[in-house]
């Protein structure tokens, strides 16, 4: 009779199996993970570096890495100084990740980190200046959750489930054809070389993660959902 969904894109998947409109309740993140994030006004402040993250769940068609990678292959080949880190399972020393890579032109700037702890993971974003997120399909997509709520600007798919609803249609951060070495490669050049975008979309991001996705927020939206179910007839 009661049920919550953690996007938009969710609930229109799973309505015509519900009896009841569901409450959208997003997935929370903890302080600890805001309490990471810098102050990112610009980018690296050495020109000749540009950290480029992309965090995976695998090797997978739905997480579309090859696309991903060569955008930032031809973005490192533009920009001497940019590196792209590889982090996740197949993505480690000698994992069909780095294997694939090493045909291409930037092989060296490519460093592939494989699958680390938690905590681990997001200290790494702290060094980090964009994060890339090229998934073709996300239910929520914790990892773009967590690199707003850092402070750090992400580019994502524009079709890409939830992530238009994540990143308030793109005011939040870059929404891109993540199918499209083209597009994302644009993206990336664009925070690259504006500094006031960089530093509009990375606030925005975090401020939009401190009101939607904080754990105080979630705890207050769940306890309305309780309460509307408690009193439903």
């Amino acid at each position: 009779r009661h049920a919550t969904v953690v996007s938009p894109y969710l609930l229109d998947e799973l309505q015509p199996w519900l009896a009841c409109r569901p409450t959208i309740v997003p997935n929370p993140m903890p302080d600890w993970i805001f309490a990471l994030a810098n102050t990112r006004t610009r980018p690296h402040p050495d020109p000749l570096r540009f950290r480029i993250v992309m965090v995976l769940n695998g090797w997978t068609r739905i997480k579309n890495p090859e696309v991903g990678i060569r955008a930032v292959d031809a973005f490192i080949q533009q920009t001497p100084g940019a590196e792209l880190h590889l982090i996740g399972p197949d993505y480690g020393q000698g994992q069909v990740a780095e294997q694939w890579c090493r045909a291409l032109p930037s092989h060296a700037s490519i460093h592939c980190h494989g699958s680390l702890p938690h905590r681990t993971v997001l200290e790494r974003l702290t060094t980090m200046d964009v994060l890339l997120h090229p998934s073709i399909e996300e239910s929520f997509g914790l990892t773009v959750a967590e690199g707003m709520s850092m402070g750090i600007p992400v580019v994502c798919g524009q079709t890409t489930g939830a992530l238009a609803w994540m990143t308030d249609g793109g005011q939040a951060g870059m929404l891109v054809d993540v199918t499209s070495v083209g597009s994302i490669l644009e993206a990336l050049r664009q925070l690259h070389r504006d500094p006031r975008h960089y530093a509009t979309l990375a606030s925005r991001g975090r401020a939009l993660a401190t009101r939607r996705f904080s754990a105080g927020a979630i705890a207050d939206q769940y306890l309305g959902a309780y309460q509307q179910a408690m009193v439903a007839p």
